[in-house]
């Protein structure tokens, strides 16, 4: 099993916002680059982290509680989480999983800025 099924890219953005896009599958696996790409988000003072799920191809239960540990982490650092490009099929496992009710969810990069942002 190729354990390098995922990149994960760190974009920071105006207003302390930084985005990660995830191209690929989050398994057990992807700890690490979740971890490194959360704490490069988070650096410099950013407080928001926006996922850009777009091109997301798989995610299974490990993959969700590797998200709900870094959920957990940035509410005790007063980091606010949204994600966008949630697939319809995505969608419905965050609602199964309740992550629906944890993140700030948006269809488009624009209307996670503008709902994150204020703008």
């Amino acid at each position: 099993m190729d354990i390098n099924q995922v990149t994960l890219d760190v974009r920071k953005i105006r207003g302390k916002l930084s985005i990660i896009d995830v191209i690929g599958d989050i398994t057990s696996f992807a700890e690490e680059q979740l971890q490194t790409a959360f704490n490069q988000a988070i650096s410099d003072g950013f407080e928001i982290v926006v996922w850009n799920f777009s091109q997301l191809h798989f995610i299974n239960s490990s993959g969700i509680g590797l998200l709900v540990v870094l959920l957990v982490r940035a509410r005790k650092q007063n980091i606010r989480m949204g994600a966008f490009g949630l697939s319809n099929h995505f969608k419905r496992l965050f609602e199964m999983t309740r992550l629906n009710e944890v993140f700030n969810l948006y269809e488009t990069e624009d209307e996670a800025l503008s709902g994150l942002l204020g703008a």
